[in-house]
C-alpha cells in the first residue's frame, strides 16, 4: 500500500508546473518566511500520507478491524496512482497532490470516527489545512468519492453477511 502513494509522490515532485509555494502564495497570501512556512507544513503533511495510511492499517489489523479499514485505505491508495483524478500531479506538479492527501486524510478520520482513533496523529487539523487550500467543488468531489468508498465498502459487507447467513442456514439444516 505505501509503494503506490510514495511513488505518485516522487513523480509530482518531476513535473514540470506551478510549484506549491507559487500556488500556496496564490491562495493564501502569505509570502517570505510565513510562506516557507506553510510550504513545508503542507509537505509535511502529504510526504507523511504513505506512512500515515500504514501504520492506520497496521494498528487496524492488531485491533481486529483490518478487513473493515483495509479496503478504505485501498480507495484512497488507488486514488493516489490514478493518474486521472480530479488534480492530476501531470498537470498541476506537487499542488496536484493536494487532492489525494485530503482524500486520504478523509478517509482516516472517518475510520477514526467509526472506530477509534487509530494513531497519535491531529488529522482533522491535516484535513482542515487542505481543505482551505482547495477549492470548496473540489472538497465537494473529494468528499463524494470518500462516500463512494463507503458505499463500496457496505455493499461488500453486506454480501458477505448475505453469503454468511445462507452458510449457516445451510449448515442448521443439515443437523
Amino acid at each position: 500500500m505505501r509503494a503506490h502513494p510514495q511513488e505518485t509522490i516522487g513523480k509530482a515532485r518531476q513535473a514540470h508546473a506551478e510549484s506549491l509555494e507559487s500556488y500556496l502564495a496564490r491562495v493564501t497570501g502569505l509570502e517570505g518566511e510565513p510562506l516557507r512556512q506553510e510550504v513545508e507544513r503542507v509537505m509535511g503533511i502529504v510526504e507523511g500520507i504513505p506512512q500515515l495510511m500504514e501504520r492506520v492499517n497496521e494498528v487496524a489489523m492488531r485491533r481486529g478491524v483490518g478487513l473493515l479499514v483495509q479496503p478504505l485505505l485501498e480507495h484512497a491508495a488507488d486514488y493516489f496512482r490514478d493518474p486521472a483524478d480530479h488534480a492530476p500531479e501531470v498537470a498541476y506538479g506537487v499542488t496536484g497532490l493536494l487532492d489525494d492527501a485530503y482524500l486520504a486524510l478523509s478517509v482516516v478520520a472517518l475510520v477514526h470516527d467509526s472506530f477509534e482513533q487509530m494513531v497519535d496523529v491531529d488529522v482533522p487539523g491535516q484535513v482542515a489545512t487542505l481543505r482551505r487550500l482547495l477549492e470548496p467543488d473540489l472538497v465537494e468531489r473529494l468528499d463524494a468519492e470518500v462516500g463512494r468508498a463507503i458505499l463500496k465498502l457496505a455493499r461488500t459487507v453486506a454480501g458477505l453477511r448475505e453469503r454468511s447467513s445462507l452458510d449457516v442456514d445451510f449448515f442448521l439444516e443439515r443437523r
